[in-house]
């Protein structure tokens, strides 16, 4: 028996709560209205079973205003929107936590659509059709308000455009296109998922790191050899007769391999192509084509 009796209450609890607090809702609202305009009347009432919603027109300071209550029955399950007419662009008013709004003492530059949607699809709309004082005076169903005032709603919402969401369907469809290809080639085991290739590839890096770690090692042994063999000498420019003097003005050695045939854009190239270069810079420094500085400067830019 008491389980029944606790069935039968929240029965009856879902069934006219909500009810209950639509209408409790809309006369706040009302009471609201009323207390704060000097003057207003009910432009629209939409009231289904599945939300409510109130549009009142009003007068304050001798200017016409605009209030919105918009109540659902089932919390977050609809959203009211607004558009300016001949705009692309809606504005999503801030809800409370049942998606339910209430706006204040709103003025319009021109007609506004007030939209009720669902799931992204409108389901109801209505256009409201402003007015000058003059026009709104000609009404006949005006009622008397108290005239304290109302605070001016500020509508806080998202602003979303059809740009905005065309661009998020692109990123989107460019998201899974990338994640496609990865499951693709992580499942057929190519390129970077293929084990075979990459450990043939980083076996060949640690292999040209470690030849050009050997070979600058040597190289730094043969200068120092050389640079006090230089010192002893008591005629510098004997040792140097065949290098130019570039103090200057740097050369650029790019240009003298390009001249030779090499593809100086390094950064494109492979491993043995860069070797070939290698050889050549270490040949035109034997030959005293280029002097050590611009040797090792060479070296530097090729394998970076």
């Amino acid at each position: 028996m008491k389980l029944f009796l606790i069935s039968f209450v929240s029965i009856f609890l879902s069934l006219f709560v909500p009810l209950s607090t639509n209408i409790n809702n809309n006369e706040t609202f009302l009471e609201n209205c009323k207390r704060g305009y000097n003057s207003y009347h009910v432009l629209y009432i939409e009231e289904t079973n599945q939300y409510n919603l109130q549009i009142i027109e009003g007068e304050i300071n001798n200017e016409v205003t605009y209030s919105i209550n918009f109540i659902t029955s089932t919390p977050n399950e609809y959203d009211l929107a607004l558009k300016y007419q001949g705009s692309s662009k809606y504005l999503y008013p801030e809800e409370d936590s049942r998606g339910d709004v209430s706006l204040y003492n709103m003025k319009f530059s021109k007609n506004m659509n007030v939209e009720i949607k669902t799931k992204g699809a409108t389901t109801f709309s209505y256009e409201i059709k402003i007015k000058n004082i003059d026009e709104y005076n000609t009404q006949n169903n005006i009622l008397t308000g108290d005239g304290l005032g109302l605070e001016s709603s500020e509508v806080k919402g998202v602003l979303q455009n059809n740009l905005v969401q065309f661009l998020s369907i692109i990123f989107t469809v460019i998201i899974i296109i990338s994640i496609i290809i990865i499951l693709i080639l992580y499942s057929t085991k190519k390129g970077l998922f293929n084990k075979d290739v990459v450990d043939k590839e980083f076996a060949e890096q640690h292999r040209v790191r470690d030849d050009i770690q050997s070979f600058i090692k040597e190289q730094n042994q043969t200068f120092e050899v050389e640079a006090e063999e230089i010192e002893e000498e008591k005629d510098v420019k004997e040792v140097y007769e065949k290098i130019k003097d570039y103090d200057d003005e740097e050369r650029d050695i790019s240009l003298l391999l390009k001249e030779k045939g090499y593809n100086t854009n390094y950064n494109t190239l492979l491993t043995h192509e860069k070797n070939e270069i290698m050889l050549e810079l270490m040949r035109m420094k034997d030959y005293k084509e280029i002097t050590e500085k611009e040797y090792k400067e060479e070296i530097i830019k090729l394998w970076m």
